[in-house]
């Protein structure tokens, strides 16, 4: 097995996926692949790929591509997010994006759909994540009167709550704050992160099965999208409005 990271990196992607082709690699599995599909296929021929949560933007949605593609229900998760938090008489959503490709552009539309269609306004300007800048964001959302924040992913999640404590903001109390993916440290971070988590391991999972047996048939799998679940913890736990 050989491994390799692009770290989302176009020239990166393509050369380490000519190094596995001049390797003879049997199959890939490509986790959150920039490159298109297409021109993935036409370096790898006839070796089958699988495409794990890939960020191009022309085939983040399975409607596009028949075959050999796992991702999560990226929408579905959101719509639970954006339920729990109205029951807890939240109504200002921003949501703070990352430069991420389809999984950004997914999360960030399906806020602004199911906000909409439960409250009937658009959510608050959606906002860009950067690390450095984590004081400054959350000075920003406290001026715009979001009472619940949705960040991309739970890093960005975390940092915000970082960002808030700061400035003395209190979460839950003052302003709820949820992430996406349900990594290890979201179950640890003061408070506990909601979120919503994915199948990753069981994604993986599935990536193996679909090479393997792509390579005894020639022929990959229908897409699939994998169920998610809503994680509530303590970040969103508003007082006074759930028990």
């Amino acid at each position: 097995m050989i491994v390799a990271t692009s770290l989302g990196d176009a020239a990166r992607e393509r050369s380490a996926i000519r190094e596995f082709t001049a390797h003879r690699a049997d199959g890939l599995a490509l986790m959150g692949c920039v490159l298109d599909h297409e021109v993935i296929a036409a370096i790898v021929r006839p070796s089958p790929v699988v495409f794990l949560n890939s960020e191009r933007l022309s085939h983040g949605r399975l409607a596009e591509r028949s075959l050999g593609c796992l991702r999560p229900d990226e929408p579905e998760g959101i719509r639970l997010l954006v339920e729990d938090l109205v029951e807890q008489g939240c109504r200002r959503f921003p949501y703070v994006g990352a430069d991420r490709g389809a999984s950004n552009a997914i999360r960030a539309g399906a806020v602004a759909a199911e906000v909409a269609a439960r409250l009937g306004t658009q959510p608050v300007a959606s906002l860009s994540w950067r690390p450095e800048r984590r004081v400054d964001l959350a000075t920003t959302l406290r001026a715009v009167g979001a009472d619940a924040v949705i960040g991309y992913d739970d890093r960005v999640a975390l940092s915000l709550l970082d960002g808030f404590r700061t400035i003395g903001v209190s979460v839950p109390r003052d302003v709820a704050v949820a992430g996406f993916d349900d990594i290890p440290f979201a179950e640890i971070s003061n408070p506990r992160l909601t979120t919503v988590a994915q199948l990753a391991s069981e994604m993986g999972e599935m990536a193996v099965d679909e090479l393997v047996a792509a390579i005894a048939t020639g022929r990959l799998s229908p897409s699939r999208v994998l169920p998610v679940r809503l994680v509530v913890r303590e970040s969103t736990l508003r007082a006074g409005l759930r028990a």
